[in-house]
């Protein structure tokens, strides 16, 4: 994905949620692996339960569809101090470690699908940014792949979220396999960055909103303290 230098950050939108980021220092914390990073440095790896199933089941519970999930729940919205948030864990969640039984609706209207589906969301992605401020990492940039990552709404949220510009790249339906490809072509001698540039090319998606993003970071301080105090660690 083009994602191995310090700076950029990669989300995978699948049926498990992940966050990965090359750092060049060695942050070893709770629900954090840590690898080696081949291109020097260190690899940070964050694996969330709660992914696309939760999704799944989130249009399937309040009766909506992708296209109102995926392009218009975040149409022309701004976040608001208001209180208002879902703590997104249908099933027991690893990132953080802890038990849950259904998702908790603080001061949300269940009977509105527009607002569920906009703190589904916000809920998803405040809690990505919740774990990975336990590495201290401040993403420059944010790649967006797997299932999801076509979602503008998702898309949106991540990028006020991480108050990061998000990308995707072009020409890779799978970018597991070609970075396995691009590691063997650099055993035999070939470029990194030359490789990256042919075969990485970013597509951006959205920029920040800097207004959100400073509602966001208060936000997300308070969505990780609602965490600590409703949830049993498990």
């Amino acid at each position: 994905m083009g994602a191995s230098a310090a700076g950029t950050a990669a989300i995978s939108l699948g049926t498990s949620d992940t966050f990965f980021c090359a750092n060049n220092r060695y942050a070893a914390e709770e629900n954090s692996h840590v690898f080696a990073n081949p291109s020097g440095g260190y690899m940070n790896l964050i694996c969330f339960r709660n992914g696309s199933l939760a999704r799944e089941r989130l249009i399937k519970d309040f009766g909506l569809d992708w296209n109102f999930f995926d392009n218009k729940s975040f149409a022309d919205y701004s976040p608001k101090l208001d209180g208002k948030y879902i703590l997104p864990f249908y099933s027991d969640e690893i990132s953080p470690k802890l038990k849950s039984d259904g998702l908790k609706f603080i001061n949300v209207d269940k009977n509105n699908a527009l607002e569920v589906a906009r703190m589904f969301i916000e809920g998803q992605i405040m809690n990505m940014k919740a774990c990975s401020d336990k590495i201290d990492f401040r993403p420059e940039v944010v790649i967006l792949t797997g299932g999801a990552s076509k979602s503008a709404s998702m898309a949106r949220c991540v990028a006020d979220v991480f108050s990061a510009p998000v990308y995707a790249i072009e020409n890779a339906s799978n970018s597991a396999a070609l970075g396995a490809a691009l590691r063997a072509a650099e055993c035999f001698g070939k470029s990194a960055q030359t490789l990256r540039e042919k075969f990485c090319k970013r597509r951006l998606i959205c920029e920040p909103n800097p207004e959100n993003a400073k509602i966001y970071a208060l936000k997300t301080r308070e969505f990780a303290k609602l965490i600590e105090e409703i949830f049993p660690r498990g």
